[in-house]
């Protein structure tokens, strides 16, 4: 299965500022581990890895811009209301701008023995 982007919506109550809830059921997989990634400096990249069979992943970016290539695609997420899902047996490389900060919500717990590496020079 290929990558793809979720559209979530904004949510505004009485209250200032705005919710973007995100559930499981929208995902489409249990949510089982939530990590940041921030403080990369111009030129930073992460990923270089994919994961072969048991973890989906959705990367949320809350502040920034991170430039995201995976499945042949390239895409540029900029708001907290796009989420793109990650299946697994997909490469991925990321390109954060600086001062990016990206939420990734898991299906599993970490396992090491679920990554793969790739030459990265």
């Amino acid at each position: 299965m290929k990558p793809y982007t979720i559209e979530m919506s904004r949510k505004r109550n009485d209250k200032p500022g705005y919710l973007v809830p995100l559930e499981d059921t929208e995902l489409g997989f249990p949510i089982r581990r939530v990590f940041t990634i921030s403080g990369l400096k111009e030129g930073g990249k992460r990923g270089y890895h994919g994961h072969r069979e048991t973890t989906t992943q959705c990367i949320v970016c809350l502040n920034g811009s991170v430039e995201v290539e995976s499945g042949g695609q390239t895409w540029v997420l900029a708001s907290d209301m796009i989420g793109l899902v990650i299946p697994p047996d997909n490469y991925i490389v990321m390109d954060l701008a600086p001062n990016t900060i990206l939420m990734v919500l898991c299906s599993t717990l970490f396992a090491e023995d679920v990554r793969f590496e790739t030459n990265t020079s």
